[in-house]
């Protein structure tokens, strides 16, 4: 069928009231219930299974509930800073997780990595791990703050991972969103205020791309997001805790 064939979702008129979705790459299918609210998802045995998607498994069922009860999830990483909260939001490589690793070794609290849920202008961890790789600068001084390490043993390098829980010194909270950041690996360190529309197409487009987030819905609640806080395109060069 061509929606698999192209990696797309299902169109909704052929599947509704279910949501649909076959992962050719990974032979993983998703299906989800808009009545209920009851998600599937079916997997190849773990001997056939990349296990490095198992970190923050099932992103798109997380997706679609959030969804069906007023909310969004996107692909960002958080910290909670006495000025506020913090979203770093960007595609992979862009160094949202190693800004907000970084942060929370200087004395933020790390809400999420990768995943985060969003409903009104509040922000939930959906997993309770991060990930780093292995030649990050942070690695070390993970481990001396106690944080255990872990990977999963694969023929391709993959990155660590560890609990937030076992970073912060207290439990996480729901908490308002009070900045959005779309950083960037550059030579320096600049800052530089975004319109509420650039974000709102920076954050539809990758989101979209990592989580197959799509539909009027998802782009208005999104929409709301961006033009109810500031927004910030971040250029970093050498992240460490002396700049962040």
């Amino acid at each position: 069928h061509p929606w698999i064939q192209s990696h797309s979702l299902i169109p909704e008129e052929i599947t509704y009231p279910y949501r649909v979705f076959i992962d050719s790459h990974t032979g993983v299918t998703y299906v989800y219930d808009t009545r209920s609210q009851v998600g599937v998802v079916h997997t190849r045995r773990q001997s056939e299974t990349d296990m490095r998607g198992m970190i923050t498994p099932f992103r798109l069922i997380w997706s679609w509930m959030a969804q069906s009860v007023g909310g969004f999830v996107v692909h960002a990483s958080a910290v909670k800073t006495k000025y506020g909260t913090a979203v770093f939001a960007g595609s992979s490589g862009s160094g949202k997780s190693t800004l907000a690793i970084e942060m929370a070794l200087s004395g933020s609290q790390l809400i999420c990595d990768d995943c985060l849920w969003i409903e009104g202008n509040h922000c939930f961890p959906v997993f309770d791990r991060a990930k780093i790789s292995f030649g990050n600068s942070a690695v070390d001084a993970l481990r001396r703050r106690g944080c255990e390490l872990y990977r999963f043993d694969t023929n391709i390098d993959s990155k660590f991972f560890f609990n937030i829980s076992s970073l912060n010194d207290s439990a996480t909270t729901p908490s308002e969103v009070s900045h959005l950041f779309f950083p960037r690996i550059w030579r320096s360190v600049e800052i530089m205020r975004t319109s509420s529309r650039s974000a709102l197409q920076q954050l539809a487009s990758d989101s979209g791309r990592e989580l197959f987030g799509t539909g009027t819905r998802l782009f208005l609640r999104s929409a709301e997001l961006c033009n109810g806080v500031k927004s910030s395109s971040l250029w970093v060069g050498q992240i460490g805790r002396a700049h962040v």
